[in-house]
């Protein structure tokens, strides 16, 4: 995660030994050694960061794709094994709903994980992104003079001069070959522990399939 706070001790020490800089306010900044940014818009709308969002997209349309199929199929199966039931002696059909129940509870928990990593996985990427960006932010910084860039969320007010978000947007689209590169998001998600991207069917915290939940006639 980017840290104004790591970035203007890099390089409060250059900013402060220019000899022409005016004298500070008696605030204790003076105009201009502060900047803001939206790092949302930066990660949205720079090159860079709409390639890693438009991958992370994709995998979690493919969760979501998946998550349905699978959906559709367990509700075949309990259809048919509800269809089965006046066939069935009242324990054979008992042990079988219990055992849909737990596989689908299973496919839910392995689902979910996968929700899990593609979330992970973008804040991996968007962490490297900044890590990343970190050069062009370091340079803007010490061509104003500033000594800190803080994030647009935690600034209640500024001018409009303060704000350097589409300079650094231009300035990572410019400089994208240079840049370290962010590790690659797999075109799939992994088995194990996305999407928010927020995927749509085995919702979580929803009751499995309500194969055993009619009350079997004991006799």
């Amino acid at each position: 995660m980017l840290r104004a706070c790591a970035i203007a001790a890099c390089l409060a020490g250059p900013a402060a030994a220019q000899d022409t800089a005016p004298a500070a306010p008696p605030g204790g900044f003076q105009a201009g050694s502060l900047l803001v940014i939206d790092r949302g818009r930066v990660f949205a709308e720079s090159r860079w960061g709409r390639d890693l969002l438009g991958r992370l997209d994709a995998d979690g349309r493919a969760l979501a794709a998946e998550n349905r199929e699978i959906e559709e199929r367990l509700r075949e199966e309990e259809r048919a094994l509800t269809e089965r039931r006046s066939e069935m002696e009242p324990a054979a059909f008992r042990e079988e709903a219990e055992a849909f129940d737990l596989r689908v509870q299973e496919i839910r928990d392995t689902q979910d994980a996968k929700r899990r990593e593609l979330l992970s996985r973008r804040e991996t990427l968007e962490d490297a992104f900044w890590e990343g960006a970190l050069p062009v932010l370091a340079r803007i910084l010490q061509e104003r003079g500033a000594v800190v860039v803080l994030d647009r969320d935690g600034v209640f007010l500024s001018s409009d001069s303060a704000d350097i978000t589409s300079e650094v947007i231009a300035r990572i689209d410019a400089a994208e070959a240079a840049l370290p590169l962010a590790p690659e998001a797999p075109a799939t998600p992994p088995p194990a522990p996305e999407a928010e991207p927020e995927a749509d069917g085995l919702a979580i915290g929803a009751p499995p399939p309500a194969a055993s939940e009619e009350p079997v006639d004991p006799g």
